[in-house]
């Protein structure tokens, strides 16, 4: 079950930064579900390695 659900409310009309807003609320939830299984710090780096 995914922590936070987009909403097309939340489209602010830029495709650009709606894509990446989806994207960022993507890595929230597969962050999510990793902690909850114990691996969040190995995903957590692999989320900053693909964003900085």
């Amino acid at each position: 079950m995914d922590l936070f659900v987009w909403e097309n409310w939340y489209n602010t009309g830029v495709e650009k930064i709606d894509q990446q807003h989806k994207q960022l609320v993507n890595y929230l939830n597969i962050l999510y579900d990793a902690m909850k299984s114990g691996k969040g710090f190995d995903v957590m780096s692999e989320i900053f390695k693909r964003t900085c």
